[in-house]
C-alpha cells in the first residue's frame, strides 16, 4: 500500500550531547546524532577535546557507532572510531521537557543528567575525571522551521550548584533556567551571565576559551557530504560559538560558588548580526 499521497517523509533528529570538565578546566565534549529526512539518513559522532597545552582537538566519524546507553543512573558511550570510552554517573535527577509543539512536530529536551560524575578514557592512556552533563534532543521539527533566530544554552556545575539555561529569541522568545533541578522564573541570560531571583543569584563567566566558532558548514557539519544540496543555506550558515568559562555564582548570602561553565550562542542566518 502506497503512502506517497500523504505528507512527505518527516524530519527526525535525535541528538545527544555529553560533556565533562575536570578540576583544571580540561574539557571533553561528545555528540552522537541520528538524522533522517527525505532520503537522507545520517549517523554522526564527534568528540571535542580541550586542554590548555594542546588547545582544541576535534574528531568526527560518519560510520555507524553505538549510541550512548542509559541504564538506571549511568550513561556510557564508547564510539570505537573516536577512541574514547566514557561513563557518567548521575548526581542529580533528570529533567524532561517538551520545549516546543508545532503542527509539524515537537522539540523535546531530555536532560538525562543535569550533573554527573564523569570518567573518560582517551587514547593514548589519558583520562579525564570531573563533573559532567548529558542531554538528548528529540526533534521532529526541521531546524529551518524553528520560530527563533538566536539560541543561548549553557550549564554551570560546581561542587554545590547546578545551573542550566536555554534562551530563545525571535518570533518565539522564551527562557528556561533550572537551578538545583527546579525551574526559576524571570531569569536574564546573556553571553557572559545568568541572573535570577531579581539578581539575588548571579552567574558570571570569565576567563573564557573558545571551543568552536564559525558557520556550522565549516564546524559541526563540515565532515558531512552532500548537505549543501539538501539543507537550506540559512542552516548551513548558522553561526555558532561555544565556550568554556570559569563560572562564579554569587548567591543571596554573598556566598560564591566556583566551577566550570560550558555555554554557547547560535545565530541563524536570518538573524541580524
Amino acid at each position: 500500500m502506497s503512502h506517497s499521497h500523504t505528507r512527505p517523509a518527516s524530519f527526525s533528529l535525535d541528538k545527544w550531547y555529553m560533556d565533562c570538565a575536570d578540576p583544571e578546566g580540561n574539557v571533553v565534549i561528545g555528540y552522537s546524532a541520528n538524522l533522517s529526512w527525505k532520503k537522507i539518513g545520517i549517523n554522526y559522532a564527534n568528540r571535542l577535546l580541550y586542554d590548555a597545552e594542546h588547545g582544541v582537538d576535534s574528531r568526527t566519524t560518519l560510520l555507524r557507532q553505538d549510541p550512548p546507553h542509559m541504564a538506571v543512573d549511568t550513561l556510557t558511550w564508547s564510539p570505537s572510531r573516536l577512541k574514547i570510552s566514557a561513563g557518567w554517573k548521575s548526581l542529580a535527577p533528570p529533567i524532561d521537557k517538551t520545549l516546543l509543539t508545532l503542527p509539524q512536530g515537537n522539540l523535546r529536551w531530555i536532560c538525562h543528567q543535569p550533573k554527573a560524575h564523569a570518567t573518560i578514557q582517551l587514547q593514548p592512556q589519558v583520562s579525564r575525571i570531573g563533573l559532567g552533563y548529558t542531554e538528548k534532543l528529540e526533534m521532529s521539527i526541521a531546524p529551518w522551521e524553528l520560530p527563533f533566530v538566536e539560541l543561548r544554552w549553557g550549564r554551570f556545575l560546581s561542587a554545590t550548584d547546578t545551573l542550566i539555561w536555554i534562551d530563545w529569541r525571535g518570533e518565539v522568545t522564551a527562557t528556561w533556567v533550572f537551578y538545583q533541578g527546579a525551574q526559576v522564573n524571570e531569569a536574564l541570560v546573556t553571553d557572559e551571565s545568568v541572573s535570577f531571583d531579581r539578581g539575588a543569584f548571579m552567574l558570571r563567566c570569565r576567563e573564557t576559551v573558545i571551543l568552536r566558532e564559525g558557520p556550522l558548514i565549516s564546524t559541526a557539519l563540515s565532515k558531512i557530504p552532500g548537505l549543501k544540496e539538501v539543507f537550506p543555506s540559512s542552516i548551513l550558515n548558522t553561526y555558532e560559538c561555544k565556550w568554556r568559562s570559569k563560572g562564579q555564582l554569587t548567591k543571596p548570602d554573598h556566598e560564591v560558588s566556583a566551577g566550570w561553565a560550558i555555554h554557547e550562542v547560535v545565530k541563524w542566518k536570518t538573524a541580524p548580526v
